[in-house]
């Protein structure tokens, strides 16, 4: 292979974000997450099957011989480039200890109470994979002319990342019902975008002043289509950020599982009956 060629190829593969994605894979699975790449989910709105950037995985977090079931904890992320083009949140008064918006960290009934479980009773134990101060309602590219006529832009990530946890999450719990219910896995989707450029938060404080501030990370409520849909919290972070972010998520997960665990029967035996009921 010519030297030109090889240029042209690294130029192509790091302009489409590939070595990025490796190297996110790369420091998740250093601070101890099960990773993979590439993994594919049918996309309920197009029923086209897509593909997420990254998923790193701890468990299942298997219960004693007793049978206490299952807990396992995915990150589902994805992964974007952004050098020279800040990302903007627009965030507002919505607090850390906000804890009515814990349940919105990931999807779906059981995954849902499980998560709102682990916070509301071990608040002080999470700090990573939580709220910040503030939370997010909107978010954009800086210096584009257009945010339409960007496909890879901030907000199609934060959706993308979205719909992969929301898709995963069906296919997970769907099979699950098909059986018989005497397997009790309580399995957690977190959505997650990793982005390699800087992020700033954009709001007003209390006195009415505009305040812009670079930050490492962020949560994103943000709405699935459909009817009625529940809010989902989408958390960006930096590059930057992303070790700080691996190893402390990693710890948290583990006591999540830990702490879920107990009440992984409970949680499981009210979602089949209200499952069966709805069918």
């Amino acid at each position: 292979m010519n030297d030109d060629l090889t240029t042209k190829l690294r130029t192509w593969l790091t302009n489409e974000g590939y070595p990025f994605e490796l190297r996110v894979g790369r420091v998740l699975r250093e601070a101890g997450w099960d990773v993979f790449h590439g993994q594919h989910y049918l996309d309920a709105e197009s029923g086209k099957l897509r593909e997420v950037d990254v998923t790193a995985s701890f468990g299942p977090y298997v219960g004693d011989t007793k049978g206490m079931g299952m807990v396992s904890i995915h990150l589902i992320c994805e992964c974007k480039v952004s050098v020279g083009k800040p990302w903007v949140i627009f965030t507002s008064q919505h607090g850390d200890d906000d804890l009515r918006l814990a349940p919105h960290l990931t999807v779906g009934d059981a995954s849902s109470n499980a998560v709102a479980y682990a916070v509301f009773t071990n608040r002080g134990k999470f700090d990573t994979l939580v709220m910040g101060s503030r939370i997010g309602h909107g978010i954009t590219k800086a210096f584009v002319e257009s945010r339409a006529a960007d496909p890879t832009g901030p907000f199609a990530a934060v959706m993308g990342a979205m719909s992969a946890t929301a898709a995963l999450t069906n296919e997970h719990y769907s099979a699950l019902l098909k059986g018989s219910g005497t397997t009790k896995w309580l399995s957690i989707y977190l959505p997650i975008v990793v982005v390699k450029g800087q992020l700033f938060e954009y709001y007003l404080d209390e006195a009415n002043n505009e305040v812009l501030a670079e930050c490492s990370r962020a949560h994103i409520l943000t709405y699935p289509s459909g009817a009625d849909p529940a809010p989902v919290l989408v958390q960006v972070i930096t590059a930057e950020h992303l070790i700080e972010f691996a190893v402390g998520s990693y710890k948290e997960a583990q006591f999540m599982a830990s702490a879920v665990l107990p009440e992984t029967r409970k949680i499981w035996s009210e979602y089949w009956e209200r499952a069966h009921v709805k069918a």
